[in-house]
């Protein structure tokens, strides 16, 4: 999914860009500059972890009560959610078991 940003480029960078579109054949200014910060993050030396994720780059204080709490609350909601997940599938698996009437019995 792509989202619209705002970008301050360098007059310099800002030609050299316009003139990459052209000379790619590019559409616009926005897909050549996705394009490069694609290729820049799986250039060389890139993990495939690095080439994925944005992992790690906020800091959050560890003092932050108000954080530890909504954390806690979203890993519980998660784990609710897991556990819904589990039993619906348990209870469709039940749905489409044979069913084990009973059967009469014979008496002696």
């Amino acid at each position: 999914m792509k989202r619209a940003v705002s970008v301050t480029l360098h007059r310099d960078n800002l030609l050299w860009l316009k003139t990459r579109v052209k000379t790619i054949g590019g559409r616009s200014l926005s897909d050549a500059l996705d394009q490069i910060i694609t290729q820049a993050r799986a250039g060389a030396g890139a993990s495939a972890a690095a080439v994925r994720s944005v992992a790690g780059n906020a800091r959050i204080p560890r003092s932050d009560a108000a954080l530890a709490e909504t954390s806690a609350q979203v890993r519980a909601l998660f784990r609710r959610s897991v556990q819904r997940k589990k039993a619906a599938s348990f209870a469709t698996r039940l749905e489409k078991l044979p069913s084990r009437a009973a059967k009469p019995r014979k008496r002696a």
